[in-house]
């Protein structure tokens, strides 16, 4: 697949990513913060998540490549590896 078809992928993947934070957002709202770590792990988890996939887009995009030397494939696993690092992050403050 083209890098430049893959973009309107990963913004459907961010917009994907919210929905659920403002789920858990309005959840809390409503019924309360009794599991406050399992609120706040999943909260931010999922802005963690879409702030990745965020600076992904923005490394992939040819149009950005003066700004951005980087390839593609190093983009993604610089991506997988701090999805990894946040998501073991979470999984421990969940306890």
């Amino acid at each position: 697949l083209c890098v430049a078809a893959q973009l309107p992928m990963y913004a459907d993947i961010a917009m994907k990513i919210v929905l659920p934070e403002c789920l858990q957002l309005v959840y809390m709202l409503l019924v309360g913060t009794f599991p406050f770590n399992g609120f706040l792990a999943g909260f931010l988890s999922s802005l963690g998540f879409f702030t990745l996939t965020g600076c992904l887009r923005l490394q992939i995009d040819p149009a950005n490549s003066k700004e951005m030397s980087v390839s593609p494939e190093r983009a993604f696993a610089d991506y997988c590896f701090a999805n990894l690092v946040l998501h073991l992050t979470v999984w421990n403050y969940i306890g």
